[in-house]
This record gives C-alpha cells, structure tokens and sequence, in this order.
C-alpha cells in the first residue's frame, strides 16, 4: 500500500484557480466581454476594470436611488480580473466608479422581475466627468 500525502485545501484551491483561470497579468490588456444570464454582452472587463454603457434614466435604480448588476455579470468579472466597475451614463456623459469588493460587502440583493441583481446605493460611488475630445483648430482628428 502506498500512502500518499492528501493535498492541503490551499493547494487545491492554486491548482484549480491555475487550471480554470488563465493569468490575470496576461489578460489584462485584453477586453473580456460579460454578459448577462439572457447572453447579452452587457461590458467588459480591461485593465482590471468592468466597464459598461447604461441610461441612467432606464437603468439606475430609483428607489433606493442605485445602481444594480446581474449577479452572474459581477461574478464573470470578477473571475476576469475585475477589481473595480466603472458605469458611463450615455445621457450625461458621467463616470460612476466604485471597487468591486464594496459592491458585495455594502450591496444589497434584490430581484425586481429581471433576475437575481446586486444594487449600490449612488453615495458610494465615485463620480467624475467623462473628459470630452478635444476637436483640432484645423478640423483633424
């Protein structure tokens, strides 16, 4: 009988993560599509940053007023490298930001008919203005 030594928790965890999750440094620079449970592409993740394209006026949570995720979405990012979600308002050209890892410790879940979503109230997130483009005096790009 040979006897061999069982595998710590910890190197089951590295063996798999390995296995399943290609380096997060190698696909950094690359642009990772997520989708939404339907099989819509809803963002993507580059540079560690879920990025995505919403109105505010038909996505953005009034009540509380928030800003909501699929959790399957939140979850593929994370899995992609995520570590924090930036949300462009197409309406007004703002920039929400906030860290992944205070979406799950301060959202709070709900499913209003659209499947299971995580919201963050709109006081946790970080708001800046989208820089617009500078148009050349000469009319070039």
């Amino acid at each position: 009988m040979i006897k061999r030594n069982a595998p710590t928790m910890g190197q089951m965890k590295r063996d798999y993560n390995l296995l399943h999750y290609p380096s997060v440094s190698r696909r950094s620079q690359e642009k990772i599509p997520i989708y939404a449970e339907s099989g819509k592409v809803v963002g993507e993740v580059k540079n560690g940053i879920f990025s995505k394209k919403v109105k505010a006026s038909k996505h953005f949570l009034r009540k509380p007023p928030a800003i909501c995720f699929d959790v399957v979405s939140l979850e593929q990012a994370k899995k992609a490298g995520a570590t924090h979600i930036e949300i462009e308002d197409t309406e007004t050209g703002k920039v929400y930001r906030a860290p992944l890892k205070l979406i799950w410790r301060k959202g709070f879940l709900l499913n209003r008919g659209f499947g299971e979503q995580i919201g963050l109230a709109l006081n946790y997130w970080q708001l800046k203005e989208k820089k617009e483009r500078q148009l050349s005096l000469f009319g070039g790009e």
